[in-house]
C-alpha cells in the first residue's frame, strides 16, 4: 500500500493532512536538520490503510475556484489597519465568524514566542493574537481535527493560512462544508524556525521575548519592519532594508524545499478568499494609499461573493480593479517564486554556523576549503576521484567549493556540455573561472586550499599549467593541503632550477600526501619535504554513495557480461577481450574512455560495439553489475574491488604504472595484475578467485588511516611559514616568546597593544607565544580573590611581607590592603585581560593586633602567615576562619562584589576592550611517554590538594563565570577548548593548571585575532568567524597539531561498554551485533574495556585471548584502564552505550558501578541496550539499589531484554524501561557469514554441533543420542573460557573437539552443522540466527527465565529437551529430527528486531536532554535526602513530566520524565528545598490549650479536637477542606472533602508520609472560587503549598502539624501484612479508649474483632515510631517546623501540659494550638463559644513534650541506617532483632567488620584494638553503633591540640605508602588535614579534604612519600573540629606501603 512517503523532500508542504487523517494516530510531524516539519511513520502502529497517501494534496491537488476572479484593494478603518499587516481584511471577515458563536483558526505564536501554530479562537479578545504577519512555518497540529469536529457540531468556522494549509484541510475534510470560509495567502514562501531562532541568537541577549511583530507600522509604515520587543523593554526594530532576516527571507533563501516550486500559490487559488497586500496600489490609485496599508483580496468562489457582499459596508475604502493590476505588484498571486540558487547551501550551513556568518558566507561567497584538481576532465575514474574527494570533505562538516579550471588570458572560453559537466552541476558548488592572473582574488573567499587526488604533479602538469597544481596562487595566511596527490611515475624528470623552485612551493604547504609509495620518495628526496602515503580518495567514500548514484542509472541487463573499461586500445586488448569473454560464457560489453577519439579508440580496438555517450552514473552501474570485469585503468581497478567482483588488471605503462603498483603491495593484487596481455589466459584458466575477505580487511586499515590524515589535516591549525617566525625551544621543550623580522610583519609597524593582566600563571603565559611587537601585558596583578577586594583594608607595613618574589610580595600586599582594585584602574593600557583561577583559593579572616584583616588564601600568603606566626612579627594574631567558595556566596555578598568589580572595569576600559579568559583545572595531564593520564593516580595525585580538586573548583568556577557573563554582557570571552591537557613538560612543571603548549597557541590567537576585530585591522590572519570555529566544541585545530594527543584523543560517536573482553562465544558476539547495528546507524564506535579495579573479581584481560583477538581484528578498541581512569573516556566519546548481558546482575562478582555508566559526564548521552538484571527474584541489597537508581536516573534511554526486568527496573529502580531484543539479532546474517569465511576448520561428515558451556554425564549421554537418531557426527564447542576446557575434555573424552577455539571457527562450526544441541542462550539465538535444527536445555544455573522469554518469542517450547530424559525419551521425541518450520518464528523476530532497531537508532538520534542540565534547571539537582515529597513540582509543571513515585524505601520522591521535560525550571524556582518560601507569621506565636466541648467530637480527634472545629468552620461556609485520608491498601494520601459527613476521614493521627501528587492544583482552582480552603498536613507540605502559590490567598487557612517524622508506607504496610496477613479491616493510632497518649492503637479484623495494644511492648511498629528508627532522611533536622512557622495556625498533642498546669484536665487529649497570624486568629476567634470546654493562652516553653518539633531539632535513632539496611528483605520482627543485637554489642574502637567491599586494605600500620591517644580535658572518644566518633571540648578546638594513633612500624622515607580513610565529619572549618608525626614533633600533611557542608560519607586513597623522618604515628588536630556540634566520625583510616 502507498503512503505518505510516496511525497519527497521536495514537495511535501508540511500541511499535516496526513497526521490529522491516521486513524492510528502512526504519523507525527518531526523536524529535518532545516527545521521544517516532515510526516514521520511509526511503523509498530501503521497498519498500511492508505488514507495519507490518498488525502495528500500534493499527490491528488484540487483546483476548483475561478481562474479569474474579483480583484479588490481594502482599506479598514485606521485602528484596525494599525493592528494589521495590509488592510484589515481578515479582522473584518473573523468579526463576522465571531458574531455568529463561530470559530476563526490562524497561525499565533508559541510559549516561547518565536514559534508559530494554528490555533482556534472563539472571542475577540482573543483574535489579537492571529492579526499579523508571521514569517515563519506555522505548525498546522492537530487543527485540521479540531476544525471537523467544530463543523460537524454546526458551527461556523474561518480557516486562513498558507495556500498548502489550505489545501491540506480541504483535501483532509474531503468534502465541501457551507459553514466553513477559507483564506488562503499570498505567500512569499515560509522560512524555517531553525533560520529565524539563528538569528535571534546573534542579536544581543536581552532575555525573554515579550512579543515579536514583523510588520510593525509605527516608524517606516506600510512596509516590512521586524520589531523584537523584550520583557525588559529593550527594542530591536529595523526596516526590511537593514535586516538581515529579511533579506535572506525575500531573497528566498531559506524557504521550505516545496516552496521553491509551490503547486498551490497560484490561480486558481485554494481559499474561498485570498488576502495579501497590494503593493503599488499608488501608482494608479493614490487615494487608495496612505501608507498605513491596503489589502489585495480575491473573491475566488460564490460563497466568497456572499459573505464579501454582506460585509462590505464595513470596509472604509473597497474598488473592485483588473486582476492584472495585482500581477503587477504581487506576483505570487499568479505563480510562485523561485528558491534562490544558493539555497540548499545555505539551509546546510545554517546547521553549523550562527545566522550572521550563514549569511556572510553566502553574501561573501566564503567556503572552508577549495578543492583544486581535475574534476572538469571527461575521465570517468578523475570524475569519481574528486566526486569522492568533495563528499568525504563535505562529510567531515566542511563548506567546499571546486574550483574551476584556469586559463591564461580572457575571453573565457566557452564550458562544454559534456556527461561530466551535467554531473558536477548536480553535486557541486563551483566557482566562477578565473584567469591565472585572477585565481589569487579566491584566498578572499576560501580558508583553506586541498589539491588531489590525480596526477596533477605530473611534470607534464608543470609544464602546461606552471605551479598552479602546486597551489602557487595561495596566500601565506591560507592552509594548504594535498591529498593523495600523484607524480604519476616513480621518477621526477624536472630540471634543477624547476625543482628548486617547486620545493620553496612545498615547503609551504600544511600537510602532504601522495597516493604512490614512490611520492613518498620523490617528496624526501628531490623536494626536502615529508609526505604520507594516502589510499585514493574513491575508496575513502562510503559506499553507499556510490550505491545511489547507481539508482540514478536509466539502464538495464539481461545476461551477465565481462565488462572491459580500456582507456590505451589495441588490436589485441580486442581479440584477448573476445577470446577471454567467450572462455567464461559471458556476453561482452566494452567502454572506452570519455576523454579522447571514439571513433579513433574503437578502430585501435578493433570492436565497433562498444558503449557510448554514458553518464559517471551509468558508468558505475556497468561496473557493479558485472560478472568479470578487465580494465587498464586505475580507477576502473579500484570500483572493480569498491564492488568486489573478480577481475584483471592490465598495467598501463603509458598512464604510470606505480600507482597500480602500490596499490598492489598493499592489498596483495600480484595475481590479479599483468604486464602482458599474454599472461590473462593461463590466469583465467588458473581460475584464482580474488579473496575479499582478506583484502577487504587491508583495505579497511588503509582507508581508516587516510581518512584520519584528511580529517586532521583539515582540522590543523595552519602555520604561517612566511613571517619569518624563529622559534627559541628552552630545555623543557615549551618555545619562548617567538618574535617576527620587522620587514616581513605588518604589525611591526603598528604600536603594539599594551593590555592590563589581572590574572593567574595561565593567562600570564599566553603572552609568551604573543609577540610583544603585537600585544604584551603593561601591568600584572594576581592572587586576590574579587569579593576580598571589597572587604575592609588592613594597614600593614609592605616590609613585613617578606616570603616569596617581589611580583607575588606586591599582590599580597595590594590583596591586603585593598589597592589592586584601584592600581587596575589607574594603569594606563588600552585592554583588561583576566581570569578567575585565583577565586579557588578561599578567603581567610584573622586578628592582628586590633585590626581584622581579609585575605586571599594563596600558598605564598600562608607562607608569609606563618611566618609572621613563627617570628612572632605582630604582638598579637590569631586565625578566625575561612570562607570557602559558596560561603563566598552566602556569607560575604560575593555577587555584588562580582558586579560592582564589572561596572568599574568597564567604565574604565569599556565592555568592547575587555577579554575573560575562561579557563578551568584539568582533570587530565599528558605524561612524558605522551600518555593521557588522569590526575589522582600515578604519582600525579601530589600536587591535587584542597583547593586543586578539578571537580569541586571547576563546579564554582562555572558558577562565577555564568555570573560575569550577566554582568559583562559584550566582553569578549575566550572558552576553554574541549581538548585542553595538563602536561608534565611544562616549563613550572605538572599541575591541573599548567597546560600543553597548544593550549597556549590556542588563547594567543583568540587574543590576537580579537584585538584585530577590535581594531578593524586585517593584519591577523584569522576572521572573527575562524575564531568562533576554533572556540567550537568540536575545536579540531587545537588538538591535531600534536600527534601524541591526535592519537590519544581521537574522538568517536558512541562508546559501548561492557563485558565484550570476556571469553564466552554468546557473549562476544552480542557486543559484535551491537557494535555493528550502531556503526550501521552512521556512528564511529570505540570499544571500551571493563575497567580493572572496580570489584575485587575484576582481572587483566590477556591481550592474546579469544575474545581480544577478535576485537583487535573488528572494533576500535580501548586499554584496559583502571576503575578510577574511566572518566577519561568522556573527552573521546560523545555518548555511551552498555549492554547487552547481565551486567546489572548483582550476584554477579564484577558487576560494579562502571555497569551503570557512573564514569559518564551528565552532559553525555547514556543509554542501555537490552541489559539484563539476570533473574526475575532480582533483590539486590539496599545500598546497591540506591546507588544504582541514582546512576539509572541519568540515563536518557533505557532497554533491558527480558520482559520481567520491565517490572525489575519500574518496581525496584524507579525508572521506565523497553524490552528490546537481544542484540545479536540486530545485524544481518552476512556480518555473521563474514565471520565463519574466516574459520579455519573443515569437518568432513555431516556433525551435530553441541554448544555446552555447562557440561555433565547427563547431558553427553543425550548428545550421542540423538546423533545417534539422525546418524550424524558430533562435534562439541566448549565454553571459551579457559577454566571450563579441562571438565569440557573430561565430560566428552573420545568425541571431537572444536580445535582451535575462535570466534570464526564457532560460527563457521555453527553455520555448517546439520543439528546443535546447546545450553546456551546466545547458542540458542545463534540456531536461530541459521536456522538450524536444534535442541536446548535450559540452563538452570545460568538463568533459566531468559530461555522460557526466547523460545516464548520463536513459539519453539517444544525443542526443550531436559538432563532427566531417558534415551528412551529421546528416541520417542519426535521433534528431534523434525525440520523447523521458522515462518512464524522469523515473523515475531522480525517484528521485535523492527522495533528494537528503532528504539536504538531513536535512542541514539534523538535530542539530549543532558542530565546535567535537568540537574541545573529542574529538581533533579535536589539530592534525593532532601526532597520530602510535598509535590509542588507535581502540580507546578506545565507538561506533567513530574510525578511522585515511591523509592527503595517506600519514600515518595519526584521523578521526572525526560521525554516531557521542556527545562522550563519552574520546578526548581518554586521548590522549598531549594529555596525556603517567606514567611509571613510571628517569631513568637501565642500558644493554647485546647479541648473541644463535644465529647464525641474530642474521643474522634488524636488531641482536643481543634482540627475537627476549624475544619467544620469552613465547611458550613461551603469551603473545602484537604487533610490526610487512609486509602485501602493501608497508605495515605491527601484528598479533599466538601462536607461535614466526610470529616472523619481527615481525623485522628497516621503516622506515615501522605502523598499529595497534584492535590496542590485542586488547592488553586478551589481558591479561585473564591470559597475558605482549609489546607491541613506536614509543615514541609504547607511548605511546598506557599511555594507553589506563589503569592498569599486571604481565603486560604493553612494548619501545620507539630510533625516527630513520617514514615514510608512501605514499613507501615510490611508490618501490617506480617502482624495480621490480609486480615485488617481498619487500623487507628490514637485509640483513646485506653486514654490520651501517644501509642495506643485499636485494630478491627475482617470480622469486625477488635484488638488492642499499647506502647513497644506490644506494637513493634510503635516502638520504632517513637524512637525515631524510622525517621527519614528529610525530616532529619528538618528546616520547615520551626517558629516562625508556615501555617496559620499549628496543632498538635499538648503533651505534659498536665505536669505544668495541674488545672487541665487530660484525660481525653489536649491540644497545642500555635496562633502564627493575624489570619489564625480570626479563625481561632471564629470557633463558636459553645463549642470551646477549654482555650487557655499558655507560656510557650510550656510545649515541653513536643518542643523539639518547633525547634527543628528533629532527629534519628542511630540506628536508623541499619533499620534501613535489613528492612527490605528480611521481616519486621528480623530487623528489630538484628537492632537489639547491635544495642548490645561491645564497643570496637575501629570496626573493621564494616568496611565496605572496596576499601578492604590490610592494616599495616595499626589495628582495630588501637584508641586514639589524646589529652582528655580536650578530646572525648566514644563509640555509636561500632564507629568510634572523636569530639573536642568547648574551647579546645585550637591548633597544636592533637590526637594521635600509633603506627606499629616507622615510616620509611624512601618508600612510597598509601592512606585510605572513609569517614563523616561536621564541623565549621570546612576542612580536615591527615598528617602522618614524628616523635620530634614535626609533621606532615598527606591528605586534605575539603568537605563543605557534606554530611555524608567521604572516602578517600592517596598515595604519598614520607618527606619527615621517624614517622610512628598518624594524627589529626582539634582546630579541623570546630563548632558546637562537631564530631569527627571514623568508619576506617589506613596506612599501607603499595
Amino acid at each position: 500500500m502507498l503512503d505518505i512517503r510516496s511525497v519527497g523532500y521536495k514537495t511535501c508542504t508540511g500541511c499535516a493532512a496526513c497526521m490529522n487523517i491516521c486513524p492510528k494516530g502512526a504519523i507525527s510531524m518531526q523536524e529535518n536538520g532545516e527545521g521544517f516539519l516532515y510526516p514521520a511513520i511509526d511503523e509498530n502502529k501503521c497498519i498500511h490503510c492508505g488514507l495519507c497517501y490518498k488525502k495528500c494534496p500534493v499527490i491528488f491537488p484540487e483546483y476548483k475556484n475561478n481562474e479569474n476572479p474579483d480583484c479588490y484593494a481594502v482599506m479598514a478603518d485606521d485602528a484596525l489597519r494599525e493592528k494589521s499587516s495590509s488592510g484589515g481584511m481578515f479582522s473584518i471577515i473573523a468579526d463576522y465568524v465571531l458574531r455568529r458563536d463561530g470559530y476563526v483558526c490562524g497561525a499565533v505564536y508559541g510559549e516561547d514566542k518565536i514559534s508559530v501554530q494554528h490555533e482556534l479562537v472563539s472571542s475577540e479578545e482573543e483574535l489579537a493574537k492571529l492579526r499579523g504577519s508571521k514569517y515563519i512555518q506555522s505548525k498546522i497540529g492537530f487543527a485540521y481535527t479540531k476544525i471537523k469536529e467544530k463543523l460537524n457540531s454546526g458551527a461556523l468556522v474561518f480557516f486562513t493560512g498558507c495556500p498548502c494549509q489550505v489545501a491540506g484541510l480541504k483535501s483532509y475534510l474531503g468534502k465541501e462544508y457551507d459553514n466553513l470560509i477559507t483564506a488562503d495567502l499570498v505567500c512569499h514562501g515560509v522560512p524555517s524556525v531553525l533560520v529565524f531562532e539563528k538569528f535571534l541568537k546573534d542579536l544581543p541577549d536581552n532575555g525573554p521575548i515579550e512579543s515579536i511583530n514583523f510588520r510593525q507600522k509605527k516608524k517606516y509604515g506600510w512596509t516590512h519592519a521586524l520589531q523584537i520587543v523584550y520583557k525588559n523593554g529593550v527594542e530591536y526594530y529595523k526596516p526590511r532594508w537593514e535586516c538581515d532576516f529579511y533579506k535572506v527571507f525575500l531573497d528566498s533563501l531559506a524557504i521550505r524545499k516545496s516552496c521553491g516550486d509551490c503547486k498551490f500559490n497560484k490561480l486558481p487559488r485554494q481559499g474561498d478568499f485570498t488576502f495579501g497586500d497590494f503593493w503599488g496600489i499608488g501608482e494608479q490609485y493614490p487615494e487608495l494609499d496612505d501608507k498605513k496599508g491596503t489589502g489585495l483580496v480575491l473573491i475566488n468562489n460564490d460563497k466568497a461573493d456572499r459573505i464579501f457582499k454582506s460585509i462590505k459596508h464595513k470596509i472604509d475604502k473597497v474598488k473592485l480593479v483588473d486582476v492584472e493590476l495585482a500581477r503587477k505588484s504581487n506576483a505570487r498571486v499568479f505563480t510562485t517564486g523561485k528558491e534562490h540558487w544558493e539555497r540548499d547551501r545555505f539551509m546546510k550551513i545554517i546547521q553549523k554556523y550562527s545566522f550572521s556568518s550563514s549569511y556572510k558566507r553566502i553574501k561573501g561567497r566564503w567556503f572552508d576549503v577549495g578543492i583544486v584538481g581535475w574534476w572538469y576532465g571527461k575521465n570517468y575514474g578523475s570524475a569519481l576521484t574528486y566526486y569522492a574527494l568533495h563528499e568525504v570533505v563535505e562529510g567531515l562538516g566542511y563548506d567546499t567549493l571546486m574550483l574551476e579550471w584556469p586559463c591564461k588570458k580572457k575571453p573565457y572560453p566557452p564550458i562544454q556540455d559534456n556527461f561530466v559537466r551535467r554531473f558536477a552541476k548536480k553535486h557541486y558548488n563551483m566557482s566562477a573561472q578565473y584567469t591565472f592572473d585572477e585565481y589569487p582574488s579566491l584566498n578572499n573567499h576560501i580558508n583553506q586550499f586541498l589539491v588531489g587526488s590525480d596526477q596533477l604533479w605530473n611534470y607534464w602538469c608543470s609544464k602546461n599549467m606552471g605551479n598552479y597544481y602546486m597551489l602557487d596562487f595561495v596566500r601565506a595566511d591560507r592552509k594548504k593541503i594535498s591529498y593523495a596527490t600523484s607524480f604519476g611515475h616513480p621518477d621526477y624528470p624536472a630540471p634543477k632550477e624547476v625543482c628548486e623552485q617547486q620545493a620553496a612551493i612545498l615547503k609551504t604547504f600544511d600537510a602532504i600526501s601522495v597516493r604512490e609509495d614512490d611520492g613518498v620518495k620523490i617528496c624526501r628526496d628531490v623536494f626536502g619535504v615529508e609526505a604520507t602515503q594516502v589510499f585514493d580518495p574513491v575508496f575513502l567514500c562510503p559506499k553507499e554513495k556510490y550505491l545511489g548514484l547507481i539508482t540514478e542509472a536509466n539502464i538495464s541487463f539481461d545476461k551477465p557480461y565481462l565488462l572491459a573499461y580500456i582507456l590505451s586500445p589495441n588490436k589485441e586488448k580486442g581479440e584477448m577481450l573476445k577470446t577471454v569473454a567467450d572462455k567464461l560464457g559471458l556476453d561482452l560489453l566494452i567502454i572506452l574512455d570519455g576523454q579522447t577519439d571514439i571513433e579513433e579508440n574503437k578502430k585501435r580496438l578493433g570492436i565497433e560495439n562498444v558503449r557510448q555517450n554514458i553518464g559517471i552514473e551509468e558508468w558505475l552501474a556497468y561496473i557493479y553489475n558485472a560478472s568479470f570485469v578487465i580494465t587498464d585503468s586505475f580507477h576502473g581497478t579500484c570500483f572493480s574491488i569498491i564492488f568486489e567482483k573478480q577481475f584483471i588488471c592490465i598495467l598501463n605503462k603509458a598512464r604510470g604504472i606505480s600507482r597500480f603498483e602500490t596499490l598492489s603491495r598493499h592489498l596483495a593484487l600480484k595475481n590479479f595484475m599483468v604486464n602482458d596481455i599474454s599472461e590473462i589466459n593461463d590466469r583465467i584458466a588458473q581460475n584464482e578467485t580474488v579473496d575479499y575477505n582478506a583484502i577487504n580487511h587491508s583495505l579497511s586499515h588503509e582507508v581508516s588511516r587516510s581518512y584520519d590524515w584528511l580529517k586532521n589535516a583539515l582540522a590543523m591549525r595552519h602555520k604561517v611559514v612566511d613571517l619569518n617566525v624563529k622559534t627559541i625551544e628552552t630545555d623543557r621543550g615549551i618555545p619562548k616568546q617567538p618574535t617576527l623580522s620587522e620587514n616581513n610583519s605588518e604589525n611591526a609597524k603598528s604600536r603594539a597593544v599594551e593590555f592590563t593582566c589581572f590574572a593567574g600563571c595561565v593567562t600570564r603565559d599566553v603572552f609568551r607565544f604573543i609577540s610583544p611587537e603585537i600585544a604584551k601585558p603593561k601591568f600584572s596583578f594576581g592572587f586576590a580573590n574579587i569579593s576580598n577586594m571589597f572587604l575592609p583594608k588592613l594597614n600593614i607595613d609592605r616590609n613585613t611581607i617578606t616570603e616569596g618574589t617581589a611580583y607575588l610580595k606586591r599582590n599580597i600586599w595590594y590583596d591586603l590592603t585593598k589597592t589592586n582594585l584601584s592600581k587596575i584602574l589607574e594603569s594606563d593600557s588600552e585592554w583588561f585581560i583576566f581570569d578567575l583561577i585565583t577565586e579557588r583559593f578561599p578567603i581567610m579572616e584573622f586578628i592582628i593586633d586590633q585590626q581584622t584583616g581579609f585575605a586571599t588564601k594563596s600558598p605564598e600568603f600562608v607562607q608569609n602567615y606563618l611566618k609572621w606566626v613563627s617570628d612572632k612579627t605582630f604582638k598579637h594574631i590569631r586565625k578566625v576562619r575561612d570562607y570557602f567558595l559558596d560561603d563566598l556566596f552566602e556569607e560575604l555578598d560575593y555577587e555584588n562584589s562580582i558586579k560592582n568589580f564589572c561596572d568599574k572595569i568597564i567604565e574604565r576600559f569599556g565592555q568592547n576592550k575587555i577579554i575573560l579568559n575562561e579557563v578551568y583545572l584539568s582533570e587530565y595531564y599528558l605524561a612524558k611517554n605522551n600518555e593521557i593520564k588522569m590526575f589522582n593516580s600515578d604519582g600525579a595525585y601530589k600536587i591535587i590538594d584542597a583547593h586543586n580538586q578539578p571537580d569541586i573548583v571547576n563546579k564554582f568556577l562555572r558558577k562565577l563565570y555564568s555570573l560575569f557573563r550577566k554582568y559583562l554582557p559584550s566582553a569578549y570571552y575566550i572558552s576553554m577548548p574541549n581538548y585542553s591537557y595538563s602536561d608534565e613538560n611544562h616549563w613550572f612543571g605538572l599541575h591541573p593548571l599548567h597546560f600543553n603548549r597548544n593550549y597556549y597557541e590556542y588563547v594567543s590567537n583568540c587574543v590576537r585575532t580579537i584585538v584585530s576585530i577590535s581594531n578593524n585591522k586585517n593584519s591577523i590572519a584569522l576572521s572573527l568567524e575562524l575564531l568562533h570555529k576554533e572556540q567550537s566544541d568540536n575545536n579540531k585545530c587545537f588538538i591535531e597539531t600534536n600527534k601524541c594527543l591526535s592519537q590519544a584523543a581521537k574522538k568517536f560517536d558512541v562508546g559501548i561498554y561492557g563485558w565484550w573482553g570476556h571469553e564466552n562465544f554468546g557473549g562476544i558476539l552480542t557486543y559484535y551485533a551491537l557494535n555493528k547495528a550502531i556503526q550501521k546507524l552512521g556512528y564511529s564506535v570505540l570499544m571500551i574495556q571493563e575497567a580493572l579495579g572496580a570489584t575485587n573479581a575484576r582481572y587483566k584481560i590477556p591481550d592474546n585471548c579469544i575474545a581480544m583477538r577478535f576485537a583487535k581484528k573488528h572494533y576500535n578498541c580501548s586499554d584496559q584502564k583502571h576503575y578510577k581512569d574511566l572518566p577519561l573516556f568522556n573527552k573521546f566519546c560523545d555518548a555511551f552505550v552498555v549492554g547487552g548481558d547481565q551486567l546489572w546482575n548483582y550476584r554477579i562478582p564484577f558487576t560494579a558501578g562502571d555497569n551503570f555508566l557512573d564514569f559518564v559526564d551528565d552532559h553525555k548521552k547514556k543509554l542501555s541496550y537490552s541489559t539484563s538484571f539476570g533473574q526475575p527474584d532480582h533483590n539486590p541489597p539496599l545500598d546497591f539499589i540506591e546507588k544504582h537508581s541514582e546512576n539509572l536516573r541519568r540515563f536518557d534511554a533505557v532497554s533491558v531484554r527480558e520482559d520481567y526486568a520491565v517490572k525489575i527496573a519500574k518496581n525496584i529502580y524507579g525508572i521506565e524501561a523497553t524490552q528490546t531484543i537481544d542484540a545479536i539479532f540486530l545485524p544481518d546474517i552476512e556480518d555473521f557469514d563474514a565471520i565463519a569465511q574466516a574459520g579455519s576448520v573443515r569437518y568432513a561428515k555431516p556433525y551435530l554441533t553441541a554448544y555446552i558451556l555447562n557440561p555433565t554425564a547427563n547431558k553427553r549421554r543425550i548428545i550421542e543420542c540423538v546423533a545417534k537418531k539422525l546418524d550424524l557426527d558430533i562435534v562439541v564447542i566448549p565454553d571459551a573460557d579457559s577454566a571450563y576446557h579441562k571438565e569440557c575434555a573430561e565430560v566428552f573424552s573420545g568425541i571431537q573437539i572444536m580445535d582451535p577455539l575462535s570466534v570464526e571457527n564457532f560460527t563457521y562450526t555453527y553455520k555448517n552443522a546439520s543439528y546443535v544441541i546447546t545450553d546456551s542462550f546466545h547458542g540458542t539465538c545463534m540456531s536461530y540466527i541459521y536456522k538450524k535444527d536444534f535442541s536446548v536445555f535450559y540452563n538452570e544455573k545460568r538463568g533459566a527465565a531468559r530461555f522460557e522469554s526466547l523460545m516464548n518469542l520463536l513459539k519453539l517450547e517444544n525443542r526443550r529437551i531436559r538432563e532427566t530424559d531417558s534415551n528412551e525419551d529421546i528416541d520417542n521425541n519426535h521433534v528431534i529430527g523434525r525440520k523447523i518450520n521458522w515462518e512464524e518464528a522469523i515473523k515475531n523476530v522480525n517484528r521485535e528486531k523492527d522495533y528494537s532497531f528503532n528504539w536504538l537508532k531513536n535512542a541514539l538520534k534523538k535530542d539530549n536532554k543532558t542530565y546535567a542540565r535537568l540537574k541545573e534547571v529542574s529538581v533533579e539537582g535536589l539530592s534525593s535526602p532532601k526532597c520530602m515529597g510535598c509535590g509542588a513540582c507535581v502540580s507546578i509543571c506545565p507538561t506533567n513530566a513530574i510525578t511522585l513515585q515511591p523509592d527503595a524505601l517506600g519514600y515518595y520522591r519526584r521523578r521526572i520524565d525526560r521525554e516531557k521535560c521542556t527545562l522550563c525550571g519552574l520546578c526548581a524556582k518554586i521548590c522549598p528545598a531549594i529555596k525556603l518560601p517567606k514567611k509571613d507569621t510571628l517569631s513568637k506565636p501565642q500558644l493554647y490549650a485546647f479541648v473541644g466541648a463535644d465529647k464525641d467530637l474530642v474521643d474522634a480527634s488524636s488531641s482536643g479536637g481543634v482540627f475537627s472545629l476549624l475544619a467544620k468552620q469552613v465547611l458550613r461556609k461551603k469551603g473545602y477542606v484537604f487533610g490526610a485520608a487512609w486509602r485501602e491498601d493501608f497508605s495515605i494520601s491527601h484528598i479533599m472533602i466538601d462536607s461535614v459527613q466526610d470529616l472523619s476521614k481527615l481525623q485522628k493521627s497516621k503516622y506515615m508520609q501522605s502523598y499529595t501528587g497534584d492535590i496542590f492544583r485542586t488547592v488553586r482552582q478551589k481558591l479561585k472560587e473564591d470559597k475558605p480552603v482549609l489546607f491541613c498536613g506536614c509543615p514541609c507540605q504547607i511548605a511546598g503549598l506557599k511555594a507553589y502559590l506563589g503569592k498569599p490567598y486571604d481565603n486560604l487557612l493553612l494548619v501545620d502539624l507539630l510533625c516527630a517524622n513520617a514514615p514510608s508506607t512501605m514499613f507501615f504496610q510490611k508490618y501490617l501484612k506480617e502482624s495480621f496477613g490480609n486480615d485488617i479491616k481498619a487500623y487507628e493510632f490514637r485509640d483513646k479508649s485506653q486514654g490520651w497518649n501517644g501509642d495506643s492503637v485499636k485494630i478491627t479484623d475482617a470480622q469486625n474483632n477488635i484488638i488492642k495494644k499499647r506502647g513497644a511492648a506490644q506494637d513493634m511498629y510503635q516502638s520504632v515510631y517513637h524512637n525515631h528508627t524510622m525517621c527519614p532522611p528529610h525530616c532529619e533536622n528538618c528546616q520547615y517546623q520551626s517558629i516562625p512557622r508556615y501555617g496559620d495556625l499549628t496543632i498538635g498533642d499538648f503533651w505534659g501540659i498536665q505536669k505544668v498546669d495541674p488545672s487541665i484536665d487530660a484525660s481525653k487529649g489536649v491540644s497545642a494550638l500555635l496562633v502564627n497570624n493575624e489570619k489564625g486568629r480570626y479563625y481561632f476567634d471564629n470557633i463558636p463559644s459553645k463549642d470551646i470546654r477549654i482555650a487557655k493562652e499558655e507560656p510557650l516553653d510550656y510545649l515541653g513534650g513536643n518542643g523539639f518539633a518547633v525547634k527543628g531539632k528533629n532527629w534519628a535513632s542511630p540506628y536508623r541506617d541499619l533499620f534501613y539496611k535489613n528492612i527490605r528483605d528480611k521481616t519486621f520482627a528480623e530487623t528489630l532483632a538484628i537492632i537489639d543485637q547491635a544495642k548490645s554489642a561491645p564497643t570496637v574502637s575501629l570496626p573493621q567488620n564494616i568496611l565496605p567491599q572496596e576499601a578492604t586494605i590490610p592494616l599495616s600500620f595499626f589495628s582495630s584494638r588501637t584508641r586514639f591517644e589524646f589529652d582528655p580535658t580536650c578530646f572525648e572518644e566514644h563509640n555509636l553503633n561500632g564507629y568510634t566518633v572523636l569530639t573536642v571540648k568547648p574551647g579546645k578546638d585550637k591548633v597544636g591540640i592533637r590526637a594521635f594513633l600509633p603506627l606499629n612500624q616507622t615510616l620509611d622515607t624512601n618508600k612510597t605508602y598509601e592512606i585510605a580513610a572513609r569517614f563523616k565529619i561536621r564541623s565549621n572549618s570546612k576542612e580536615i588535614n591527615f598528617h602522618i608525626y614524628s616523635d620530634s614533633g614535626k609533621f606532615q600533611v598527606v591528605k586534605s579534604v575539603v568537605f563543605g557542608t557534606n554530611k555524608d560519607f567521604i572516602a578517600f586513597k592517596q598515595p604519598f612519600k614520607p618527606t619527615v623522618a621517624n614517622c610512628t604515628k598518624f594524627m589529626i588536630g582539634a582546630c579541623h573540629i570546630t563548632g558546637p556540634e562537631a564530631f569527627f566520625l571514623i568508619d576506617y583510616i589506613t596506612i599501607r606501603e603499595i
